[in-house]
């Protein structure tokens, strides 16, 4: 059993090291515009993406899933399903 303890801190560092990577970070172009008159502020670009994001909120072995896409709900429900199997395979 200790090495669920490490598993989980193994995903607890995993999950706040791509938390706080700077991929999807709005990208900063060193360019300026000629028709402003402060030269040294870099001009943000805005990407025309849709973002699509969700969650799964576990309180013991039921998920709660919210999504903002029917495709990443069913997404979070298979993964849901999984966490749910695994906890009850763990527990027996």
């Amino acid at each position: 059993m200790m090495w669920l303890l490490f598993l989980g801190i193994i995903l607890i560092i995993l999950g706040l090291a791509i938390m706080f990577s700077p991929i999807g970070s709005p990208k900063i172009i060193q360019e300026t515009d000629e028709t402003t008159d402060s030269k040294d502020e870099p001009i943000v670009s805005e990407d025309k993406h849709k973002v699509k994001g969700g969650a799964i909120i576990m309180i013991g072995p039921i998920p709660i899933v919210m999504s903002s896409d029917s495709k990443t709900a069913l997404l979070l429900m298979l993964l849901a399903l999984t966490i749910m199997l695994s906890w009850f395979l763990i527990t027996k």
